[in-house]
């Protein structure tokens, strides 16, 4: 067979097995379970930092909040001048680009107890605090609201009636006015406040609800126009040495319209959320008898439990941080599992009926306890907390934390597939393992043996859940069809891509011939390499990206530009529009990482952090501003690419240059690569059409291709192990 009789074969089983196959492959990340395992796979890291407040042996911040991309206002906790039995609190602000961090305000008692963190103004954050004072004579305390700028300053302090609460409360708002909500001072009841302008009690508060009862406030959310919380009750004679969960529901002029009492230990943390019909919330299960360690809360609209709840689930974790409703429309628990004296943070999304739709966990080699969360305008989390015993961390995990490792429609990993394939509807599709299992007997059954000799599958480099689907659906068909199956190099799919064009036309492919030596340079959202190749399977990586890839750089500043994903295609076009605009001033100059080091390295991350500072200096980022600043950061990421292209090709007399990748689309790339090689005069380039620029099939059934041809003996069915490696090298 020849590489055209591939491609040939290729586009006549592409119609014709589309039905038949597609929804199988899709489905395949159930069937793998069949005959692999795999752990869930890790949130996506975007940066992470230690860190310490100078002179201190204690940095526990408690609570964080996004002030803007990658900067963020901190509170917690810090000693006294070295004395661990005084823990006032401080503020200050931290950023992924910072080289230190120091206090930037020290407030509070020696024990405090604080509400939760919200955003006060523009820029502005308020949190109320208890702080407990004591003397030989007397013991008290007070309450105070602090506001704070966005340099982590306080701003305003205003102390409030000693009498209004027993322990914490809780701040929140309805429309723009102000409130606190918490225990009263007697124990009996509820107190809430509302706050003026200046911060003062306005007329007719305190109000109180509930007064024969006591309770210590977890959560309050406002949700369409009425005030939702949850809540510990103690009651010695119902409870005795406990609390029990509990439910209560305001309407908007604070009088009482539900209250639930579950009767059963459990604390809520995080959100309530709404869902169809009722609410849904999630606890804390703490005591040493219970196996599980999470119990879902799922309400009717009176807070009366609906059948099935709470539903207690078995994370493998040992406590609750947070639970609330994510990006993609479904719930997050963030939750965090110590082992040995390890504490490591999970992710886990379910749905309203409390089903695990995936998990995913985050190791370091730190002890590290998770005190504090936000979402990110970007749609990320960001977590901190305290890290071994003396020093902090912060934890930044990009918007694809969301993104389920599989798409399937299933719902076991988000309900997020809904693909029509001529006329191929999966949305309604959803079937069960075992019903998996039973389609692929079915699809072998009703499916005649093709005619070919080998099965290709890609092992690496990628993520390797997604990795294993492919080898394991491989590895069936292989096993069914008595057909070797060859593991190939996703890099080496990109590499070989630009052999063949013309896959859509019904006329017969072309096939490229290579002259070596050839020299290839891979772009795209994860890798930015150059690679020296010798002669087919002889690859050298001659260059590579010390920190983003180039596709990587592009999404991250199409982000900080609020450009839809993916953010290549759109920076593009802003520049086109730009360089045709007949306005050559560029008043944003931005730096070429590298440009005349003597490797041949890249560097991206420096670029992606001289736009964001680049950004912050502007008051207002017009789409003209964003026009100048999307052909900048494409002029430099072009400069540096061609750049150190013609070093390689200077450097091993390149016969022939291939492009691969999905950042090989970029036409003002291709445009500029193709002046590139005409100062080498011989040389000739490639690049592969569109449809196989980007992750593709052919691409790999081609790299099997030129394998197979080197080694005839990977013809011969066997038993080789294949397994996934996320970090493959060619």
């Amino acid at each position: 067979m020849s590489l055209e009789d591939v491609v040939d074969s290729y586009k006549r089983g592409e119609k014709s097995l589309k039905k038949k196959l597609l929804p199988f492959i899709i489905s395949s990340s159930l069937f793998s379970g069949i005959f692999s395992s795999f752990a869930n796979e890790a949130p996506i890291i975007e940066w992470e930092k230690s860190f310490s407040l100078p002179n201190q042996t204690i940095t526990y911040p408690s609570d964080i909040a996004e002030i803007a991309l990658d900067k963020y206002f901190i509170h917690g906790f810090t000693d006294n001048e070295g004395n661990e039995d005084c823990l006032p609190l401080f503020s200050s602000t931290i950023s992924q680009f910072d080289q230190s961090t120091e206090i930037k305000e020290r407030f509070g008692s020696c024990v405090n107890i604080y509400s939760n963190l919200i955003k006060y103004d523009q820029n502005k954050f308020l949190f109320g605090t208890t702080e407990f004072y004591h003397d030989e004579e007397s013991y008290y305390k007070l309450f105070n609201l602090r506001v704070f700028d966005d340099k982590g300053r306080i701003t305003l302090t205003k102390t409030l009636p000693q009498d209004l609460f027993s322990n914490k409360y809780l701040m929140f708002h309805i429309d723009d006015d102000l409130y606190a909500i918490g225990g009263s001072e007697d124990s009996k009841g509820i107190n809430i406040i509302k706050f003026d302008e200046n911060l003062n009690i306005s007329q007719g508060y305190p109000k109180e609800i509930l007064e024969d009862k006591s309770f210590y406030l977890t959560a309050v959310n406002v949700i369409d126009e009425k005030i939702v919380l949850t809540a510990l009750r103690s009651d010695p004679v119902l409870y005795p040495g406990s609390y029990s969960t509990s439910f209560i529901k305001l309407d908007i002029d604070f009088n009482l319209e539900y209250f639930q009492d579950y009767g059963r230990f459990a604390i809520p943390k995080g959100n309530i959320e709404k869902i169809d019909g009722g609410y849904i919330f999630a606890t804390d299960i703490n005591t040493p008898w219970e196996e599980d360690d999470i119990a879902i809360f799922t309400t009717n609209l009176n807070g009366e439990l609906k059948e099935g709840f709470p539903l207690e689930i078995d994370l493998g974790t040992n406590y609750l941080v947070n639970f609330s409703k994510n990006p993609e429309g479904n719930y997050t628990i963030l939750s965090s599992n110590k082992g040995g004296r390890y504490f490591s943070p999970h992710l886990t999304a379910i749905d309203s009926k409390g089903k695990v739709l995936w998990k995913k966990n985050y190791t370091s080699a730190y002890e590290r306890l998770i005190s504090g969360w936000d979402f990110t305008s970007d749609g990320g989390y960001v977590l901190t907390g305290r890290q071994d015993s003396q020093s902090a961390f912060i934890l930044k995990l990009s918007p694809e934390i969301f993104t389920p490792t599989f798409y399937d429609p299933t719902g076991i990993h988000g309900n997020h597939f809904n693909v029509n394939a001529d006329g191929y509807n999966f949305s309604s599709w959803q079937p069960t393992p075992e019903e998996s299992q039973n389609q692929f007997i079915e699809f072998i059954k009703t499916t005649q043996k093709p005619n070919i000799d080998v099965i290709g599958v890609t092992f690496g480099p990628g993520l390797e859940p997604a990795l294993w689907v492919g080898i394991n659906f491989a590895k069936a068909l292989g096993l069914t069809w008595n057909m070797p199956v060859v593991p190939i190099n996703h890099m080496e799919g990109h590499i070989v891509s630009v052999l063949t064009e013309t896959i859509i036309e019904s006329r017969k492919p072309k096939v490229h011939k290579i002259e070596f030596p050839a020299i290839a340079l891979l772009i795209s959202g994860g890798h930015t390499e150059l690679v020296l190749i010798k002669n087919w399977g002889d690859y050298e990586v001659i260059g590579k990206t010390r920190d983003d890839a180039v596709g990587e750089a592009f999404d991250k500043v199409a982000r900080m530009l609020s450009l839809p994903y993916p953010g290549g295609k759109e920076i593009s076009r802003l520049a086109e529009i730009e360089r045709t605009s007949g306005d050559d001033s560029t008043p944003y100059m931005l730096p070429r990482p590298m440009l005349h080091s003597p490797d041949l390295d890249f560097s991206f991350s420096g670029l992606k952090t001289a736009v964001l500072y680049t950004l912050k200096e502007i008051p207002e980022v017009t789409e003209i501003i964003k026009q100048k600043i999307a052909k900048e950061f494409e002029d430099a990421i072009i400069d540096v690419i061609i750049t150190k292209t013609k070093k390689a090709m200077s450097q091993y007399e390149t016969k022939t240059l291939i492009v691969g990748g999905g950042v090989s689309a970029n036409k003002t790339i291709q445009k500029a690569l193709k002046k590139l090689t005409k100062e080498f005069e011989g040389t000739k380039l490639l690049i592969p059409e569109q449809e196989l620029s980007t992750d593709n099939a052919l691409m790999i059934a081609i790299a099997t291709y030129t394998k197979i041809t080197r080694d005839k003996s990977l013809l011969e069915v066997h038993d080789e192990k294949i397994v996934a490696e996320g970090n493959a090298k060619l």
